[in-house]
């Protein structure tokens, strides 16, 4: 069989030191690849450059029943033809095999703006369902560091993760304000990458990156509630895996409708045993947050980042 070359362009997403993904495009899809591997500051894969990554593909939602057999020939050859399955979603289609985590990713990347960026969200939401069983885990709330160390502020929609991002002093550092990754790494200690605050690209804000080249060990967790003054309290692991459970599930449960493969029973069962896991190793908190207090001595009387 000939070999069909594609006019394709690659990036490697790593999502911690024992996973990766190789991201594809295809042909009309490269500069919307190169706009989504722009706003994560990912490294751009060599040409020829070989690694043991999986590979998820964007291609243009034109493409033909053909044109998608030999992609999946040329990217996936390992795997049987006859496997794959395929969904339809709203603007978009995904090809999907039992055997590996990456996929197939048909999308329009000629339309709107707005539409485009939403595509690209929808991408890392399925991205995130492929591998929630191997560890890695997207959380409801804020990523900070301090000296290359960091503590995630968890919370609700409107508890105030994103105040907290915008008024904490420097040398801390905000890295994201809404959603952050957090995964298990070789070493079986829990380190952070920065998630993009969607919202705010589609407003169009500039410099709106996250850098996910380098992944920051978790230090400290804290959920966030209002009050009049500045307190922090240790949670007990029970009590901070329950609050785990319930913020990864806010993420992901929304989600089931959207993805016929998605597995609520595997999710729920795996998430519980990731919650008490990530709750045993790392330091959970209970930090209450005034108005116009320094919540952050706060945080640096109870975590250790010398």
């Amino acid at each position: 069989m000939t070999t069909v070359t594609f006019d394709s362009i690659s990036y490697l997403l790593p999502l911690s030191d024992t996973l990766s993904f190789n991201l594809v495009s295809y042909a009309d899809t490269n500069p919307w690849l190169i706009n989504f591997a722009n706003f994560l500051e990912l490294e751009k894969i060599k040409e020829n450059k070989q690694n043991q990554a999986d590979t998820i593909m964007a291609v243009p939602l034109s493409a033909g029943t053909l044109l998608i057999d030999q992609l999946k020939r040329e990217y996936f050859a390992e795997y049987a033809l006859n496997h794959w399955q395929n969904f339809d979603l709203k603007f978009a289609k995904i090809y999907i095999h039992p055997q590996t985590a990456g996929f197939i990713f048909a999308l329009d990347p000629q339309r709107e703006y707005v539409s485009r960026i939403t595509m690209m969200q929808l991408f890392l939401d399925l991205i995130f369902l492929r591998i929630y069983e191997k560890n890695v885990f997207s959380l409801h709330g804020g990523l900070v560091v301090l000296k290359q160390e960091g503590v995630l502020l968890l919370g609700p929609g409107g508890i105030g993760k994103s105040t907290c991002c915008e008024r904490i002093p420097a040398p801390w550092k905000a890295l994201s304000d809404d959603l952050t990754l957090a995964a298990l790494s070789s070493e079986n200690s829990y380190v952070a990458y920065p998630l993009p605050t969607w919202s705010r690209i589609i407003a169009g804000e500039d410099s709106v990156t996250c850098d996910f080249k380098e992944p920051f060990k978790i230090r400290g967790i804290c959920f966030l509630t209002q009050g009049k003054e500045d307190s922090i309290n240790s949670l007990h692991p029970s009590q901070a895996a329950v609050l785990i459970y319930k913020n990864a599930k806010s993420i992901y449960i929304p989600l089931i409708g959207r993805f016929p493969f998605f597995k609520q029973k595997t999710f729920t069962a795996k998430t519980l045993d990731y919650a008490c896991a990530l709750a045993k190793e790392v330091p959970c908190y209970k930090l209450e947050v005034s108005l116009e207090g320094k919540f952050w001595e706060k945080i640096e009387e109870v975590i250790d980042t010398d």
